[in-house]
């Protein structure tokens, strides 16, 4: 039961960390799917005489991400009116990972695909999608900024729990596990604002032998104990 508790923990703390490091993903996908659809819609609306649900509907039948939310817009769109269906369709069908910031400014586009005029819409589309261009670029700044910072910090900290668990060690290894972590993430991100990656890769580098170092002991006789029990020689 132990051994059991011990793994439960390390597969928590690395579900912790990586589902931080999915949604991050999640939102820069999302972001970029909405950058390459919404210019296509506009530009449809600009060239094709088909009314906008239709135009909908057929994004809406696309096997894609924002297949969803395209078919919740178009099904709102008779008794919503154009600007109350967009902005109930990203309540309801929005892509997962996206921010208030992110929503705030596809809110605004609402508006934008009511205009009647089409040299109106894409005036203001320009500045719209220039603003989204914005929080995609500076997301992916942060991503190379943090890399898989936050897996490798769950995986840590499920290590400290799991070795916690199975050898009943004191809660101060893993309190010291947490504080080398954070130093390491806090020092990283200051040295790569000044530009200094190759000191901030020694840093990670450093922190990270620090840890096993650390643990290197107790992580052998959690694997011989695992072994043990199921008989792996």
């Amino acid at each position: 039961m132990r051994l059991m508790g011990a793994l439960g923990a390390l597969g928590l703390g690395m579900f912790i960390g990586y589902a931080k490091s999915y949604r991050v993903q999640a939102r820069a996908q999302a972001l970029s799917v909405f950058l390459e659809e919404l210019p296509r819609l506009l530009l449809q609306m600009e060239y094709k005489t088909l009314p906008l649900s239709r135009l909908v509907q057929t994004l809406g039948r696309a096997d894609g991400l924002l297949g969803p939310f395209w078919a919740a817009f178009g099904a709102l769109l008779p008794e919503w009116g154009v600007e109350g269906a967009w902005i109930q369709a990203l309540a309801e069908k929005a892509p997962y990972g996206l921010s208030e910031g992110d929503l705030g400014i596809l809110r605004n586009a609402g508006p934008i695909l009511s205009y009647p005029e089409a040299e109106g819409r894409k005036k203001s589309a320009q500045g719209l999608l220039a603003e989204l261009t914005e929080q995609r670029e500076a997301l992916r700044r942060e991503q190379e900024k943090r890399g898989n910072l936050y897996g490798t910090l769950g995986l840590l900290m499920g290590l400290a729990m799991a070795i916690r668990k199975e050898r009943k060690m004191g809660i101060e290894i893993v309190l010291k596990i947490a504080g080398i972590g954070m130093l390491v993430a806090v020092s990283c991100q200051l040295l790569k604002q000044t530009g200094r990656d190759d000191i901030a890769m020694l840093a990670a580098l450093m922190g990270l032998v620090i840890v096993l170092g650390m643990v290197l002991g107790e992580i052998g006789s959690l694997f011989e104990e695992v072994k043990r029990i199921f008989g792996l020689y």
